[in-house]
């Protein structure tokens, strides 16, 4: 009955009128159909993103982190315990370092030394060294449960620089610019001098190559001659005989350093009159380590001072 009676509605409504209302139940549906699809699409898209999780991608893939590389000076009432803690190695780690084989190697870490290490992001210590002097230290390797400590001597290497120096002033100039040592520049004006005139022959836009060796110990520039440090100065420190003490002084000047110290046993009148008409503070014959310890650490000194 109610089929016939909406056929019979129909029938009495204008074709117009019918036409219009077809076309709005097609929109209808269809728009109802879309709205379908669409949810199924984002139902589906957020269960593949939820199945795709960061773990299953770190499954397959392996992120190396780089080893996280610090260090620190020995200070007044540091011991092995604090400083690895403050450099953030696990608490775990450092027990283990004190408790492996031949650790007695580390008891006797003085003020004024350094200590390097290399951890990762856990925290967790690899490598540690203890750089007593330039030429040796002590070592410690990570291995299993344990650490493998032993003494070493440092390794020295020769690095070979190339630098591409374009003339923009002089010579000389240019070359500090590139960071080029003084000292090479000056081997390179001794070696040419000969041959070219450097007031002259040298023109603005001419360019040079130049190939020198870098001396590298335990990480670090090894430099030839005080004028090569391209960063202020605040003390020198004199370990050659006295006779070589004159042009230590010259230098130490020439670089604007405020002390000069010249270590035990080494003594030159006319380098201390020459520094003390610049200002520079003179010391001699005494030993810094020495010194920081009688006044800081209130120690009782190895052996005296050499006296007058």
């Amino acid at each position: 009955m109610l089929v016939r009676e909406l056929i019979n509605v129909l029938k009495n409504f204008p074709r117009k009128h019918i036409f219009t209302l077809l076309i709005g139940l097609i929109l209808i549906i269809s728009i109802s159909l879309l709205g379908n699809i669409k949810f199924t699409e984002e139902n589906q898209y957020s269960e593949l993103t939820k199945s795709l999780s960061l773990s299953s991608l770190t499954d397959d893939y392996q992120i190396d982190i780089p080893p996280i590389e610090k260090e620190a000076l020995i200070k007044r009432n540091d011991s092995l315990f604090t400083i690895l803690k403050q450099l953030g190695v696990l608490q775990e780690d450092i027990i283990q370092l004190i408790n492996s084989k031949e650790s007695s190697l580390l008891s006797k870490i003085e003020v004024g030394d350094k200590i390097k290490i290399l951890m990762n992001d856990k925290g967790e210590l690899l490598k540690m060294l203890y750089i007593d002097d330039i030429k040796s230290g002590i070592q410690a390797e990570r291995n299993e449960d344990s650490y493998y400590i032993s003494k070493y001597e440092s390794k020295i290497e020769k690095v070979k620089v190339f630098k591409h120096v374009i003339i923009e002033d002089s010579m000389y100039v240019s070359g500090l610019k590139e960071n080029v040592p003084d000292s090479v520049l000056m081997d390179l004006a001794y070696i040419n001098g000969w041959d070219i005139d450097f007031t002259h022959d040298i023109r603005k836009g001419d360019s040079y190559n130049i190939i020198y060796e870098e001396i590298i110990i335990n990480g670090e520039k090894v430099l030839e001659d005080l004028d090569d440090i391209d960063s202020p100065v605040d003390i020198v420190d004199g370990f050659r005989p006295s006779k070589e003490a004159l042009d230590i002084a010259r230098d130490t000047i020439n670089i604007k350093a405020k002390v000069l110290w010249l270590q035990l046993g080494i003594k030159n009148l006319e380098a201390k009159k020459l520094v003390e008409q610049k200002k520079i503070e003179y010391i001699e014959n005494r030993c810094t380590k020495m010194e920081y310890q009688k006044h800081f650490l209130k120690v009782r000194q190895a052996f005296p001072v050499l006296q007058d």
